[in-house]
């Protein structure tokens, strides 16, 4: 078994606990849940009930930024801004190289270089929400590009 206490802005807000490779647990601190002024730490764990069970890591956790000597090695590796507390790291998520040909989307062959990036669903067995990563990253490339002005590339889902 393993845990973690959980952080948000520097106050303790919960604890994540491994109990093994299918039963991992996320408490929030007694302290943080009954403060109604202390938000919950992501949507997907609301401060509804105190105590979440899964048989997969919590798709928050998921690639978040590590801590202690870790930490220290991402952030220098990654150039990465130390006053950052929470990050995820991109790049985890498999990626194809495709062309359009005769009005279908063809995937290029290896020495080939493609004019478009397809993002399949990723099969990981202990992330529980993969199946949201094509909308969730679809939704950040529009919120970046309709409300802060950012140029993104084009992208769609299916």
């Amino acid at each position: 078994m393993r845990t973690a206490n959980v952080y948000e802005n520097k106050t303790l807000a919960g604890e994540l606990i491994e109990e093994n490779s299918s039963s991992y647990i996320f408490r929030y601190d007694e302290k943080y849940f009954t403060d109604k002024s202390l938000p919950a730490i992501n949507l997907t764990l609301p401060k509804t009930k105190r105590e979440y069970h899964s048989e997969f890591l919590f798709s928050f956790f998921f690639n978040l930024l590590s801590e202690g000597v870790n930490k220290q090695v991402q952030l220098h590796n990654f150039k990465i801004d130390e006053n950052i507390t929470k990050i995820s790291i991109s790049g985890v998520q498999e990626k194809l190289s495709a062309i359009i040909g005769k009005g279908k989307v063809i995937l290029t062959p290896e020495s080939t270089q493609g004019k478009y990036i397809i993002k399949p669903i990723p099969d990981y067995k202990r992330l529980q929400y993969c199946h949201f990563m094509p909308a969730n990253e679809h939704l950040t490339m529009q919120i970046a590009r309709q409300v802060y002005n950012i140029h993104t590339a084009e992208n769609a889902i299916p």
